[in-house]
């Protein structure tokens, strides 16, 4: 039985891509979450708020489950990445 070699530098890089994959999730919880308190103190309206809304929860659920979005027919989560 073959049993690849795992290198500290490809932890290490696997880590790295971890991170930035948790930083993108992140900022765009973050931009839900102002969208809605500013929705809910009054200072953006649904016209405003709602598509941008609509544009970011499925690309948190594309990134958080990227197996599944695919079948949910939501974007990829690489096409998201912006």
């Amino acid at each position: 039985m073959f049993i690849p070699l795992v290198t500290r530098p490809m932890i290490v890089s696997r880590s790295n891509s971890a991170d930035a994959i948790t930083a993108q999730i992140q900022a765009k919880q973050a931009a839900v979450s102002r969208y809605h308190t500013a929705f809910e103190n009054g200072t953006m309206d649904d016209t405003t708020a709602g598509p941008r809304l609509k544009t970011l929860m499925p690309a948190v659920f594309a990134s958080l489950f990227p197996e599944a979005a695919g079948f949910a027919g939501l974007p990829l989560a690489d096409s998201l990445a912006s």
